[in-house]
């Protein structure tokens, strides 16, 4: 299977989790360590794939690994704490716009990842569709955005470093291997949150108090997330983690096909404006990413 079709796939598979990640962050989840504890912890659940193909890595390739992983588990804990001060609506666009520019450099820079002429063009090409389909053009009054986005900027350096590890980590490691000790270590790192005391009560509270409806949400938005994170991170042990990021905005057109089906027959799910501007914005939105990926597919 190409490896374009992967991660078209597994964007489409987020977008479902980050419909349910926005309906439940705005009501069900009072605190950012609570979500991040719980993403992280079943991430570890990735150790039942070792068997499968049992490797050790040495004490440095374990490094990266954890590394990796670590960082991955920062960049969310910053992400959720910048959309608990503004909209998620907000706040995703301005991290999905750094990170996938900040991993170009990177992986040019550390990785020595170059991209054909094509794939250069269809890059900017996909960041400008997603910039255009994800922000919101009319000016925010909203208390907090500015805060929030100082939160938000290095919640996308986290995720940057992150996906660029795992780039270096499938380099030097078969998928599976390098795959679980990735979860592991972020897994690690979330076990730090409970280190606090009014994290570990957020986290428990959250656990015993969350409605059986939320919980089935949560547990079919994060099996959705998981089976994303896997083909996602499949891509990129077979592609430029530069192209793999860069496609996220698909995520966004699937989310707003969502939108559009819970809007009919769920309008009060989502609030989201769907005027005629909006309309517009997000049909020359989806022209473009499909332009992007038409170029790096040449």
């Amino acid at each position: 299977m190409s490896w374009l079709v992967i991660v078209i796939i597994a964007y489409a598979l987020n977008a479902v989790a980050m419909a349910i990640d926005k309906a439940l962050l705005t009501k069900e989840v009072p605190r950012p360590a609570a979500y991040t504890f719980y993403i992280s912890a079943l991430g570890g659940l990735a150790i039942v794939l070792l068997p499968f193909d049992w490797q050790v890595p040495t004490v440095s390739a374990l490094l990266f690994n954890f590394l990796a992983g670590a960082t991955f588990t920062v960049g969310l804990f910053l992400l959720f704490s910048a959309i608990k001060q503004a909209d998620v609506s907000r706040v995703a666009p301005f991290v999905g716009g750094i990170n996938p520019f900040l991993i170009f450099v990177f992986a040019f820079l550390f990785l020595g990842e170059r991209l054909g002429v094509y794939q250069v063009w269809g890059f900017f090409v996909v960041l400008l569709g997603t910039f255009l389909i994800a922000v919101e053009l009319q000016p925010d009054k909203k208390k907090g955005l500015g805060q929030a986005l100082v939160v938000a900027l290095p919640a996308g350096i986290f995720f940057a470093i992150s996906y660029t590890l795992t780039k270096y980590v499938f380099l030097h490691q078969s998928f599976i291997s390098g795959f679980v000790w990735i979860r592991l270590g972020a897994f690690v790192a979330a076990l730090f949150l409970l280190l606090s005391k009014s994290n570990r009560q957020a986290i428990f509270h959250t656990a015993s108090s969350a409605s059986g409806g939320s919980k089935f949400a949560f547990f079919t938005g994060q099996t959705s997330g998981a089976l994303s994170a896997i083909l996602v991170s499949y891509a990129i042990s077979l592609a430029s983690v530069s192209l793999v990021n860069a496609l996220q905005g698909l995520q966004y057109v699937f989310l707003f096909a969502i939108v559009l089906v819970l809007k009919k027959h769920h309008p009060k799910l989502l609030a989201e404006d769907l005027s005629p501007r909006v309309y517009a914005q997000k049909v020359v939105s989806i022209a473009l990413i499909v332009l992007g990926l038409f170029l790096i597919s040449i």
